[in-house]
């Protein structure tokens, strides 16, 4: 009698298409999200516009089986089963309509998958040919190089650098330019290099290049916009103003490039007009911003001072404010404050930082690493990062850090893109080349991780602090601890070269050292390498 009954039940949904329905919707359902998954991120959505697209179909998903099961298409429209008076011949024409969607909407799938895996996905070319650019750099892709210091006293250099990269900044706002990153843009400062091979590193077709003089509170900046095809200025000026004026060059520096360059720049740069006072808060400001690229602890510390001073004078200087949540950050990171105390210091700062201005991307990439590294809020983290890019989709910085947030947890596709993103904004970005072999470590690609760490070094000319380490916890991870402990020698930074030789003396078999040296690192660094602490007791078992 169940049996019956059963057979009766599922005659009755095949009589009612309940189970074409169910089909169509699921195929239907998986081309919608495929494209917003494609479509959301070129128009700058938000992350969980995706999800709420897929929650949204969760739910139709239902509601469209009970349609099917209540109502029947018929040439009037949409009526009640009981009442379409529909006979065998339309309810077949039904079946067969929905039978031509079904086939209709399994090719676009197929055609999806196909693209998807074998055109959109990113190839498994070598690391070091991230450095290779899109064959042909789009008309809207610039760099701002460093500005050169014509001013009698040569000590004004950091202006013009801090002029440099505000003027960056203010392009990487407008969202139909793609705005090279700093740290690949001034790799050509005071070198003598063709306009055609800048083009050619950089993949790009203009650059903006200028001179800037400064005696007393006279301000001359000039102002060129160079192709990459042939070296020709398409567009020059020079401005004569009072440094008051400041913000007024920027801007209309800023607008003549768009303009240019045929792209609509929305929005002021910064605000045109400013106080004596802010223009005194300002020059401190560009001043810790030269020292803050030094990177030296020292530097660091100067860089602290003078941003600490321009917010005295400024409370609203919002850049600065971001600038210190940084430096705070990192002088944690160092020992310079105690965990509790930097990190206190470095929320206030970027706090101030986006009430002095909501829209500075860069204040919510340093809140997401904060949140990230900090307060294990990782979900906080992404929220921020991804604010960022939505201001401003050429930062680098937040590119790079989502981009080894989302491999923690285990997201290695979006990892992979989005780090790929991040080195063809900045291709000559160490920091960029790093974070791409970090994430092939994360994702357990050993191989590519050494290869990568291997050309980051290369590229940094032999050395820099970490990347010795990274390369021989990547050689750990491969299984070869010899190899591991000559890269371990040569790692720069005390304190990470004891931490990574932990695990590789006790891969050699040494367990008693390797118990040793955890005991006395615990007690020196405990307080700030909890991570790699746990990552060495969690290696010996």
């Amino acid at each position: 009698m169940a049996d019956k009954q059963n057979r009766s039940l599922i005659s009755e949904l095949k009589r009612r298409n309940v189970f074409r329905v169910a089909v169509a919707y699921v195929l239907v359902a998986w081309v919608v999200l495929q494209i917003a998954d494609v479509l959301f991120p070129a128009l700058v959505l938000p992350d969980w516009s995706v999800r709420l697209v897929a929650g949204i179909l969760i739910l139709g998903f239902p509601i469209a089986l009970v349609m099917a099961w209540a109502y029947e298409l018929t040439p009037d429209g949409l009526k009640r089963d009981a009442d379409s008076g529909e006979g065998q011949s339309s309810l077949a024409d039904n079946r067969r309509s929905l039978d031509k969607i079904i086939i209709v909407l399994l090719v676009l799938a197929l055609l999806g998958f196909g693209l998807d895996r074998f055109v959109w996905q990113p190839g498994s070319e070598q690391v070091n040919d991230s450095l290779v650019k899109e064959s042909q750099a789009t008309e809207n892709s610039i760099a701002v190089l460093a500005f050169r210091n014509t001013s009698p006293d040569k000590d004004q250099e950091y202006f013009a650098d801090g002029l440099s990269e505000e003027l960056l900044s203010a392009l990487a706002r407008v969202k139909q330019l793609r705005v090279i990153g700093r740290t690949s843009s001034f790799q050509f400062k005071n070198k003598d290099v063709d306009a055609q091979d800048i083009g050619e590193k950089l993949g790009i077709a203009h650059f903006l290049e200028g001179d800037v003089r400064r005696a007393g509170d006279r301000l001359r900046v000039t102002a060129r916009l160079i192709s990459t095809k042939d070296g020709v200025a398409v567009w020059t000026e020079v401005y004569e103003n009072t440094l008051d004026d400041i913000f007024v060059v920027q801007d209309s520096i800023a607008r003549a490039v768009a303009e240019a360059l045929a792209t609509e720049l929305l929005g002021e740069v910064k605000v045109a007009s400013a106080s004596p006072r802010e223009i005194m808060a300002y020059d401190l400001y560009l001043k810790g911003l030269q020292r803050r690229h030094m990177r030296d602890r020292e530097s660091s510390a100067e860089a602290s001072e003078l941003m600490e001073q321009a917010v005295e004078l400024d409370p609203e200087l919002a850049q600065a404010w971001q600038q210190l949540a940084e430096l705070y950050g990192n002088q944690t990171t160092l020992g310079v404050f105690a965990p509790t105390q930097g990190v206190a210091l470095a929320n206030s700062a970027v706090e101030r930082a986006l009430i002095a201005d909501p829209q500075l991307a860069s204040a919510y990439t340093t809140q997401g690493t904060l949140r990230m590294s900090f307060a294990w809020d990782w979900r906080g983290a992404e929220i921020s990062y991804s604010r960022a890019l939505t201001l401003d989709p050429s930062d680098s910085t937040a590119l790079s850090r989502i981009a080894t947030l989302e491999a923690a947890q285990g997201r290695f596709t979006a990892a992979q893109d989005h780090i790929a993103q991040a080195v063809r904004v900045d291709p000559l970005n160490l920091g960029a080349l790093h974070n791409q072999a970090f994430v092939h470590y994360l994702s357990s690609d050993f191989d590519k991780a050494i290869e990568g760490f291997q050309y980051a070094l290369e590229f940094a000319g032999g050395n820099y602090p970490i990347g010795h380490t990274m390369l021989a916890l990547s050689f750990l991870g491969a299984g070869d601890a010899e190899q591991a402990l000559v890269a371990s020698e040569k790692e720069l930074n005390t304190q990470f070269k004891d931490l990574v030789q932990v695990p590789v003396y006790y891969a050699l078999g040494d367990q008693t050292l390797a118990q040793d040296m955890l005991r006395g690192i615990s007690e020196n660094y405990g307080d700030r390498a909890a991570v790699p602490i746990a990552g060495a007791h969690a290696f010996m078992g």
